[in-house]
């Protein structure tokens, strides 16, 4: 990309006129022909003197913020971006649009790999399978020699089997979760053979990767204890965190509230914990929530293309449904309670934070305020899905003074805690420490 139409004509001149040379055409590396890869020379920009360099692999593009794990490559990569040279190499879903522009202000170099060659037999989890592409392994391969890569970190632990496509220099694995842990408890709510099989697998696979990589970066002190029960030895928290200039918002009018109450839900339906919890909003709080407050409204963001994972008839009309939102930030300012009811989770949900930070009190069960270390009635209200859940929502619309309070408390907290810029810090000493220790000193203990 952008296309070369006179280089393309004189390829079809000589195809068509001239064909006995063309006889022998053949891709010179076969591995890079197996899948399309997309690149901007425009938007390339020059390594700089002295710098680190890091390859980051990602199964998603980091932007648009459609999701929270684009958000957090993209936030923590743009805060690093100043001190670090980032190269990034991720795989684009069919009918995606690339935005060179917002990426080359956060990374020197970016590459786009189709996922068109998914594989659907084989002993790994089905989504290791969807992302395995002899193109993206062999991109790896040319970058790190070409480019003279120091470090390689993989988003997410899908594509941790790529950590071999560069077996000599130190390698980080970012755990978005400890996605074992997740498929363990969606097998505990199917209650399934197969269901029961895929968790086996992530269990192993997991198990086995987080041991081949120099390093290992989670969410959350929690993540941490899992991690290495399940076999990582060398682990920083680095974790997620929120942007404080971007979600900030100002108090809403109580007269507002009054007339019409507003609860607000994000998550994108893609990720199945995100479904899972709207499911429980829509069967099970709001109707308690509309027995004592009927004129409230359930304000829902879905993320993109949702309705090919929620498939239930046309919602009560007092719950409005986005699909993806560029800037979520006005629904916040007309938010007075955001909910976050997740059955099932891992990882740490950045939904929580950008609420916390446009000051809104929070309603959340102990599983979606897991590794945040909030406290429940200062900067958050914990309660468990269910009549106390729906209970508390109203508790909080109905009383001004202490959804105020504890929404103030939650900007506090924010700013305290989760700036990207302190934990950017933490992630360039990680890179630092890496770049000191050669990899085969670490790769080997």
């Amino acid at each position: 990309m952008p296309d070369f139409s006179l280089e393309e004509a004189e390829f079809l001149h000589h195809a068509f006129w001239d064909p006995p040379p063309m006889r022998g055409l053949a891709p010179v590396e076969e591995e890079l022909s197996r899948g399309n890869i997309a690149f901007a020379p425009a938007s390339q920009r020059p390594f700089r003197l002295g710098l680190p360099r890091v390859l980051i692999v990602s199964p998603y593009l980091p932007f648009p913020l459609s999701h929270g794990g684009a958000v957090r490559i993209y936030s923590l990569c743009r805060a690093l971006a100043g001190s670090v040279d980032l190269v990034l190499a991720c795989f684009r879903e069919h009918g995606e649009t690339v935005e060179y522009a917002a990426l080359g202000e956060v990374f020197r170099e970016i590459y786009i790999v189709d996922n068109d060659q998914k594989s659907q037999r084989g002993p790994e989890p089905q989504q290791v399978r969807e992302y395995a592409s002899s193109a993206m392994r062999q991109l790896i391969v040319r970058l790190v020699a070409d480019r003279k890569i120091d470090l390689l970190q993989i988003e997410y632990t899908q594509l941790a089997a790529y950590r071999d496509a560069a077996p000599d220099i130190p390698a980080i694995l970012v755990e978005h979760d400890i996605t074992f842990t997740l498929y363990q408890q969606m097998a505990a709510q199917k209650n399934t053979a197969e269901a029961r099989a895929e968790a086996e697998r992530w269990c192993r696979f997991e198990s086995r990767q987080l041991a081949a990589f120099n390093m290992v970066w989670t969410m959350s002190e929690d993540d941490r204890r899992q991690a290495i029960q399940a076999g990582a030895e060398h682990i920083t928290v680095v974790p997620n965190g929120v942007d404080l200039e971007r979600f900030r918002c100002p108090e809403k009018p109580e007269a507002a509230t009054r007339q019409a109450p507003v609860l607000f839900y994000v998550g994108s339906f893609r990720h199945h914990p995100n479904l899972a919890g709207f499911e429980q909003l829509q069967n099970v709080i709001m109707p308690v929530v509309w027995a004592r407050i009927p004129a409230a409204r359930l304000v829902v963001v879905a993320g993109p293309k949702y309705e090919q994972y929620w498939t239930t008839p046309k919602p009560d009309p007092r719950i409005q449904i986005h699909g993806f939102v560029a800037d979520p930030q006005p629904l916040y300012e007309q938010a007075d309670v955001v909910c976050v009811p997740l059955p099932i989770s891992a990882g740490t949900n950045i939904k929580v934070m950008e609420a916390m930070a446009c000051g809104r009190a929070v309603v959340s069960n102990a599983v979606g305020a897991r590794g945040l270390g909030l406290t429940d009635g200062e900067d958050i209200v914990i309660r468990e899905i269910g009549p106390d859940f729906a209970a508390a929502l109203c508790d909080l619309l109905q009383n001004p003074e202490k959804r105020k309070r504890i929404g103030r408390a939650a900007r506090l907290t924010s700013e305290r805690r989760f700036g990207w810029q302190a934990i950017a810090g933490i992630a360039r000493q990680n890179y630092d420490a890496l770049r000191a220790v050669s990899a085969n000193q670490i790769y080997s203990e």
